[in-house]
């Protein structure tokens, strides 16, 4: 993935997630704090409440995309598995 589409796509989150939590993450919440990921979750709820362990204006919450968000051509592929 390019490092302008990373920047574009996950605006001031950029600079808090790197590549391998990225790939270690995808398709999940997450939530930051002081620039590092605290906590994980496929689920926005849980990462809600571990959220009010924070102070809210420093916390970021973000839902990293799946690979097949990433790569539209991965996605074609899957749509057409299940189409046919």
């Amino acid at each position: 993935m390019s490092k302008k589409f990373f920047r574009e796509k996950f605006h001031g989150a950029s600079d808090m997630v790197n590549q391998e939590e990225l790939e270690k993450f995808s398709g999940e919440w997450i939530l930051i704090f002081d620039d590092k990921i605290v906590d994980h979750s496929s689920d926005l709820g849980d990462i809600l409440k571990s959220a009010e362990e924070y102070p809210v204006d420093e916390i970021t919450i973000a839902k990293l995309p799946s690979p097949l968000e990433l790569n539209p051509k991965l996605m074609e592929e899957e749509i057409s598995k299940k189409l046919f």
